[in-house]
């Protein structure tokens, strides 16, 4: 029987991981109570303290672990077979019976470089792992990203959502004093009602997408306990290079994790081809007989053996070992293909994001709070309805909600190239 591959071994080592909360990467998270649920705790985290939450995630640590054990383990491979002991008891025929014995012991060796072999594909395996390590610390980083600044920007839709409320419910305190008065009719007071109805509606439908969107980033993040997180803290504000600094790294955007992960899963794939090739080269046998067909009649033999790969040359292994080989070429390319598309769409979002965010906060929203204040003004002279005011304050407030959207996209969008530009490394990666 073979032994185990370290790779195998490496990573039934990852079993004995703690879990997520045990790794402590909780502790720099604030609770809150939950107001929806008396009693309950809700954790309050920073967009920084959520990539931390990101890099000690499981699925990372397992790889890390993954990693060292098959690095720690493959380097103490050696090329040499298990020695083989034969014992031959037996019994004398004639005169002088009774017991005979020969005892034989061979020590393989491997006419090739099998031992550097093994080690090579060891270390490509391990570092294939520290890469999806690496790999999967981005994704998850980037997808923590993004989840925060949406949740902040829902939080803060929400806030404003709340402000509005109690605008329109002061609003409506004025009105119906008014109508007592006689200076509004009742439909009138009806429409002021019925906006804050929606007000209201859109503040419960707020605070419900700040708890999924929470909760989501929660289970993103892998936490032993998943809750409704909250946004605590401003949004990420990445410094980007030049257009020319840009361009430049840009260029390296192969050597990402992902596909050095890809690239490095091909080199362990012909590392292990030719691991195979050296293990069904010849072999030598050296060795020692012991022999004992009587009382007196003793001997002592040297063996050498060969073992001459004429019919089974592991032609069967080889097949599959050189299709998955073929096939970690593709995935290598493709994986290349990929990096440059996801750098070309995160790049794109900055761009996209940034003349959005431009348009609400110097077209639209002065524009909005400008039409609000003349229509308030002019309703305090009577020279505008109460519909007008409702109007206006209604589409002030579904402006001032796109706009902490569109703030929060515009501030992932750079944060996400940001964390793309800092995975790229700068030395040269597999081939």
């Amino acid at each position: 029987m073979r032994p185990m591959k370290p790779l195998r071994l490496a990573l039934l080592l990852v079993g004995s991981l703690p879990p997520a909360g045990a790794l402590g990467a909780e502790a720099s998270a604030h609770a809150v109570a939950d107001p929806h649920l008396p009693g309950q705790e809700r954790l309050q985290l920073t967009y920084e303290e959520a990539l931390e939450l990101a890099a000690m995630a499981p699925t990372v640590q397992a790889a890390l672990v993954a990693s060292r054990a098959a690095r720690e383990i493959g380097d103490r491979s050696t090329g040499l077979g298990n020695p083989e002991l034969v014992v031959s008891p037996g019994v004398r025929q004639g005169p002088e019976g009774g017991l005979a014995a020969e005892v034989t012991l061979v020590q393989p060796i491997p006419l090739s470089r099998l031992g550097s072999s093994r080690r090579a594909a060891s270390r490509a395996e391990s570092d294939a792992l520290a890469l999806e390590a690496a790999s999967l610390s981005l994704g998850l980083r980037l997808e923590a990203a993004t989840g925060f600044c949406a949740l902040w920007g829902a939080t803060q839709a929400l806030e404003r959502a709340k402000d509005e409320v109690s605008y329109v419910q002061e609003l409506l305190a004025r009105f119906e004093e008014g109508q007592a008065a006689g200076a509004f009719t009742s439909s009138e007071v009806a429409e002021a009602r019925t906006h804050l109805a929606e007000t209201r509606l859109l503040q419960v439908g707020l605070e419900g997408e700040v708890h999924d969107v929470g909760l989501e980033l929660s289970r993103l993040l892998q936490l032993e306990r998943p809750t409704a997180l909250l946004a605590r803290g401003a949004l990420p504000s990445a410094d980007l290079p030049t257009e020319e600094e840009l361009r430049r790294r840009l260029a390296l955007v192969e050597r990402l994790p992902e596909a050095a992960m890809a690239s490095m899963q091909a080199v362990a794939a012909r590392s292990r081809v030719r691991e195979l090739e050296a293990e069904v080269a010849p072999w030598l046998g050296v060795g020692a007989s012991y022999k004992q067909d009587g009382p007196r009649d003793k001997a002592w033999y040297g063996v050498l053996s060969f073992s001459l790969p004429i019919f089974d040359r592991g032609q069967r292994e080889k097949s599959v070992l050189l299709a998955a080989s073929r096939e970690a070429e593709g995935a290598k390319e493709a994986a290349r293909s990929a990096a440059r598309a996801l750098a070309a769409m995160f790049e794109h979002e900055v761009k996209h994001t940034a003349e959005a965010l431009a348009v609400f906060e110097e077209e639209l929203l002065p524009s909005a709070q400008e039409a609000a204040r003349l229509v308030e003004t002019s309703f305090n002279v009577g020279e505008s309805t109460i519909i007008d005011l409702l109007r206006a304050r209604r589409n002030l407030a579904q402006v001032l909600a796109r706009v902490q959207y569109a703030r929060a996209d515009a501030a992932a969008a750079r944060a996400r190239l940001s964390l793309l530009l800092d995975a790229i490394p700068s030395e040269e990666g597999p081939k």
